[in-house]
């Protein structure tokens, strides 16, 4: 839910809403936020979670522990985490630290109170050029686009860039007119050109699975070869 939406709740019926994050590895949550709090502070992006004493949380680079504010990917521990993976000893190695904390996957800021802003998925991360982009940014900014219903933002191999965005957007009722050029146009006002889209297409839905999740690696599939030199 956006935070409009949760000013929406807060002022239509004077209720302060609560949210949490969590993994069904992390027995479904992980962090509660309030809206009253620093959910306020109007980004889209921000989830500002407030950590369970008793689950805590950090963004790591590698072994190294990242400064405030700077992105990393998010690690917890608590008694809540799941211990491993069902007669998989490899894969638990692999996505837990040796001091006994899991790899979310979770790409994420912490900042010096403690408040967690998830920045996207690691698997998601896009590098062109030597520059790390972050999906979620791009589809908050096309999101609320006239004329858009959900967009999806992936990286595609690049032979001169490594990696070009990519963004696949839903038309809504009142979209028909929308067009590629539109989409980097309105854009390019708002976001480094860089983090631009080099190719916009519109499909009538995005694939979803069982769970309601975007698929961004069909997605990634779909269009892996756009840029491929003949």
């Amino acid at each position: 839910m956006l935070i409009a939406q949760h000013r929406l709740v807060r002022h239509a019926f004077g209720l302060v809403a609560v949210f949490d994050r969590g993994q069904t590895r992390g027995d479904g949550e992980l962090a509660l936020c309030c809206s009253a709090g620093k959910f306020d502070r109007g980004s889209v992006e921000f989830l500002a979670a407030l950590l369970h004493s008793g689950c805590p949380q950090r963004a790591h680079v590698g072994p190294k522990r990242v400064g405030d504010n700077d992105v990393g990917v998010l690690q917890v521990k608590g008694d809540n985490v799941f211990k491993g993976y069902w007669r998989m000893p490899e894969k638990t190695a692999e996505e837990f630290t040796t001091d006994g904390f899991f790899r979310t996957g979770d790409l994420a800021r912490v900042d010096a109170d403690g408040y967690v802003s998830i920045v996207g998925r690691a698997k998601d991360l896009i590098i062109s050029g030597g520059f790390n982009i972050y999906p979620k940014e791009i589809e908050g900014y096309l999101d609320k686009l006239d004329g858009v219903l959900e967009s999806a933002v992936i990286g595609v191999p690049h032979p001169d860039f490594g990696e070009a965005v990519l963004a696949v957007i839903v038309r809504n009722a009142d979209g028909g007119e929308l067009t590629d050029t539109g989409v980097a146009a309105a854009l390019k006002s708002q976001i480094a050109g860089f983090k631009v889209p080099k190719r916009v297409f519109f499909l009538p839905e995005l694939p979803r699975n069982a769970m309601g999740k975007v698929q961004k690696k069909l997605l990634r599939e779909q269009y892996a070869k756009l840029f491929a030199k003949v």
